[in-house]
């Protein structure tokens, strides 16, 4: 297993009774909350300041003392308290006496506690022993109790806050998700995260395998298998995408991509906070990189190998630098002749996953395809198990029928995987109106982390009504990945589909002009 450490904010012993006790003391007497429960990090989500972050959690306090009575209550056949209903003080010391007759201590723990500091009226303890036909000092017990199961309450809530705050930190970096699903890749990821986890394992582990097989998606979801993983100090994603083109096939750097060895060190030294050695050299920069990354367990990922250009300097220094954290690669090219690397070459999806693949498309995108299956059978004998390939010929079956498709995929040339996609990329293009032609290209300029809706129909300088019409169609036929949230959605285009507009059409164009 990795070495993992873990620290909470704020030492959850501090939550003690007495704290506990005095904040139910304030919040009955009107007076401020004390200071250790004010640094509570699930507090961090207020908007204000300290008085508002009181406020938050006299509510938390008063909400969850509720809510365990009525769960208390529901067991017993009691009715829950009604927090919209106003009760009359003999309501209220008639429900405590019930409570007090069902011989459950929780119920009476919370039922004591909320009756002397948290509901409208002011009871004293006599009044409140009186009505639950206990002694004052049976009552005091009961009150110690409730306390001691809302400390507890307090630092589960603490803990999972941090926990959420934790994963949210661990997630900050991670490109988007493209698909809601992945298929036939349950055993890689399991393979994967026990040789991340390995303390005897090579601490670089590189995915390889042809372009459109997954190594991106792969990468990711190892990467979210860890996000749960409270003692994981942090998680690096730097992308090493190629550049990109624009309309007139002008070449561009990608913006925020990784290049060089320096480039990499610059990203990872940025996600992690060493802002100090922002304007320093390379080796300021691996010292720090190298203190940090040994210093607490680390995952660092390189998407895109193959598009650094010192590969050779790079996969030592990583290797230098990488102490008892790990680094994940993805590569068209493999890296196996590096003794400190352990190499995993992603397979092409077996028959019974790329049917799930081939189906999902299909049914996420409404289409019904007669025999479905039958026509996967067809196109998996002549494509295989590639993803991408799959995906892009399914698009297509609304549009081309079967045997046309088919044929074409036959007589197309396609005798290498290269030649595939280009063949299939190709009779897709053809098949796009001008509109989703130029949203298409415009694509181009899309950062590998991908743009809003907003951004591409600036970039494309479409009307509203056409850029709509030609964001869906593009949808339709495979050719954008969304990712993101339903109502934040993000969308790039797949390193191949780049590829294959630079050399097939926008150097069809220059070689015209």
């Amino acid at each position: 297993m990795l070495c993992l450490r873990y620290t909470y904010p704020m030492d959850l012993n501090r939550i003690t009774e007495g704290c506990v006790r005095e904040a139910l003391r304030a919040v009955r007497a009107h007076r401020p909350l004390p200071a250790v429960l004010l640094e509570l990090h699930l507090l961090d989500s207020v908007q204000g300041d300290q008085a508002a972050r009181a406020l938050y959690l006299q509510e938390h306090l008063r909400k969850a003392v509720i809510e365990a009575l009525s769960a208390q209550r529901f067991l017993e056949d009691l009715p829950p308290l009604d927090e919209n209903r106003l009760y009359s003080r003999q309501e209220m010391l008639t429900a405590l006496r019930q409570d007090f007759q069902c011989g459950n201590v929780v119920l009476e723990a919370y039922s004591a506690l909320y009756h002397r500091y948290l509901c409208p009226v002011m009871f004293s303890h006599e009044v409140l022993a009186d009505a639950a036909l206990v002694s004052e000092r049976q009552l005091r017990r009961r009150i110690t109790y409730g306390i001691r199961l809302l400390v507890d309450a307090l630092r589960a809530a603490e803990r999972e806050a941090w926990r959420e705050f934790h994963r949210q930190q661990l997630m900050a970096h991670l490109p988007l998700r493209e698909s809601p699903r992945l298929f036939g890749v349950q055993r890689h990821i399991e393979t994967l995260r026990a040789w991340l986890e390995d303390p005897q394992e090579h601490p670089i582990i590189s995915i390889e395998g042809l372009g459109g097989i997954g190594k991106t998606a792969l990468a990711l979801a190892v990467m979210e298998t860890f996000l749960d993983d409270d003692a994981l100090e942090a998680i690096s994603w730097v992308s090493a995408r190629q550049n990109w083109l624009d309309l007139e096939g002008d070449l561009h750097e990608t913006p925020h991509s990784a290049r060089t060895l320096q480039d990499v060190f610059t990203r990872l030294a940025a996600q992690l906070g060493l802002n100090e050695v922002a304007g320093l050299g390379l080796e300021d920069k691996a010292q720090a990189l190298k203190k940090t990354l040994r210093s607490a367990p680390h995952l660092v990922v390189v998407d895109n190998l193959e598009s650094v250009e010192d590969v050779q300097e790079l996969l030592p220094a990583l290797f230098e630098i990488a102490g008892k954290s790990r680094i994940l690669l993805t590569t068209r090219q493999s890296v196996r002749a590096y003794p400190f690397v352990r190499c995993f070459t992603v397979p092409e999806l077996d028959r019974q996953a790329a049917l799930a693949l081939w189906m999902d498309v299909l049914n996420r995108r409404a289409r019904r395809v007669k025999s479905a299956v039958d026509a996967f059978e067809q196109v998996y004998a002549l494509i295989g198990g590639l993803p991408l390939a799959l995906k892009l010929v399914a698009a297509q079956l609304a549009y081309l029928p079967l045997d046309t498709l088919a044929r074409h995929l036959q007589t197309g040339g396609a005798t290498s995987q290269a030649h595939l996609y280009t063949y299939i990329y190709r009779h897709t293009w053809m098949m796009l109106d001008d509109a989703a032609r130029r949203l298409l290209l415009s694509m181009l300029w899309v950062s590998p982390e991908g743009e809003d809706a907003d951004w591409l129909r600036h970039m494309s300088d479409l009307p509203e009504a056409l850029f709509t019409k030609a964001l869906r169609q593009l949808q339709e036929f495979s050719l954008l990945d969304v990712s993101g949230s339903i109502s934040s959605p993000r969308y790039h285009i797949h390193r191949l589909t780049g590829t294959f507009l630079h050399t097939e059409i926008l150097q069809h164009w220059e070689q015209e002009a």
